[in-house]
């Protein structure tokens, strides 16, 4: 065994391949090892816990955490201050963060958004050691995000629950010190639910914004998807066949909410919409919406005021009652249902909510039908009827999907 190098494991790294995995120990620090791999090099310590059961600890991946910072924490482990549990004068909020995140939060659909609204959060608190994070401590930082994001603060705590139940799962701490602490504000179900006539004038106003939000806006609403889903759509997710007035996309397991493939059927109008799209995408782009041509589009909020702005300014209308862009999604539910007869288990599977409308637990488990040709005809007779709702739209009417 030799003392570690970073030229030694900038050699190693570069060598690894998927056959051949290399461990380098390192004589100076006892019990801390760097895995080598062909995607990653990984440190860990091996220590002995308080019931004498020897094993090992992540510390983080080479070269984000280094050799000289991996040893110092390593030797914060084995050799604690006396009177204190290992590594606690060395480990604060940032590095259970980022050992939650390394072990967690990477295998998650949404880990990434989740690690930023933490790092949020939890700010005033990330050099200070986790081992004495108070209730009182957690609840002061969440109030601080409470005042201006109420609803954001609820999430930001329920993220920091789970961190600390993970950390006590691990034997990194005795107590969960956010299990105790209220939410900041409560919270009430939304039943915002845009009528056609404001879907329309909604639509009829997207012009305003031109490409990519004005074809996507309009998209999200004929096909009720999520505002995530439709934003990141890739050109190879679409079938568009030559010569047909209709087409498919099909959103893959992990770009959904629940991890289920599914493939929407696109009507007439949508198609036209998605074509228009891929005519003003920046050239060779895998995205359908982008503004960078490298990344799906981004800045919601921002969207949803120019649109406020058009709608009660140019549009000329009165301002609309408080909305989100996922109202949509409850918008297609009534109307389908209400307006259209259509069967509330094809309307489920408009929204890809499997089983949600049935109480029957084999239904929920088992069903997987897609409901195809249901729901290609729910979504053409839903744009035909904001097709015909967008005559009586104060600016464009039917010329602005032409």
């Amino acid at each position: 065994m030799e003392i570690l190098t970073e030229v030694a494991i900038a050699k190693a790294v570069s060598t690894a391949t998927n056959n051949k995995r290399i461990e380098l120990m390192d004589a100076q620090e006892p019990g801390l090892r760097l895995r080598v791999g062909p995607r990653k090099a990984s440190w860990s310590v091996l220590v002995t816990d308080h019931m004498e059961k020897r094993r090992r600890i992540p510390l983080g991946a080479w070269p984000e955490v280094d050799l000289a910072q991996a040893r110092w924490t390593a030797a914060g482990y084995r050799n604690p201050d006396s009177g204190m549990r290992s590594g606690e004068m060395l480990l604060t909020v940032s590095d259970l963060l980022a050992r939650y995140e390394w072990m967690k939060l990477r295998d998650l659909r949404r880990g990434s958004s989740v690690h930023r609204s933490l790092t949020l959060g939890l700010r005033p608190l990330l050099t200070r050691s986790y081992l004495r994070i108070t209730r009182r401590d957690i609840s002061e930082a969440i109030q601080l995000v409470a005042v201006s994001a109420p609803i954001h603060a609820n999430r930001i705590l329920a993220y920091t629950k789970a961190m600390f139940s993970w950390a006590v799962a691990h034997g990194l701490l005795e107590a969960n010190p956010a299990q105790n602490v209220p939410k900041p504000v409560r919270e009430r179900s939304r039943d915002r639910t845009p009528t056609l006539q404001e879907l329309a004038l909604i639509f009829d106003c997207a012009e305003f914004l031109e490409y990519p939000f004005c074809h996507l806006i309009r998209l999200m609403i004929l096909t009720a998807c999520r505002r995530e889903e439709v934003g990141a759509m890739r050109v190879r997710e679409l079938h568009l066949p030559k010569g047909a007035k209709t087409g498919e996309w099909m959103i893959p397991p992990a770009r959904t909410k629940n991890g289920r493939a599914l493939k929407i059927p696109l009507s007439p109008l949508a198609r036209r919409l998605v074509e228009q799209a891929l005519d003003a995408r920046p050239d060779a782009s895998p995205f359908v919406f982008t503004t960078t041509g490298v990344s799906p589009v981004s800045g919601w909020s921002k969207v949803k005021r120019r649109l406020d702005d058009a709608i009660t300014g140019w549009g000329g209308a009165e301002p609309l009652e408080p909305w989100r862009f996922h109202d949509f999604r409850r918008s297609f539910a009534t109307i389908a249902c209400e307006v259209l007869n259509v069967r509330p288990e094809v309307a489920d599977r408009c929204l890809n909510h499997v089983g949600a409308s049935t109480t029957s637990t084999i239904a929920r488990v088992y069903a997987r039908h897609q409901f195809f040709p249901q729901r290609k005809m729910a979504l053409e007779k839903y744009a035909s009827l904001i097709e015909e709702a967008l005559d009586d739209a104060p600016y464009y009417g039917g010329s602005a999907i032409e």
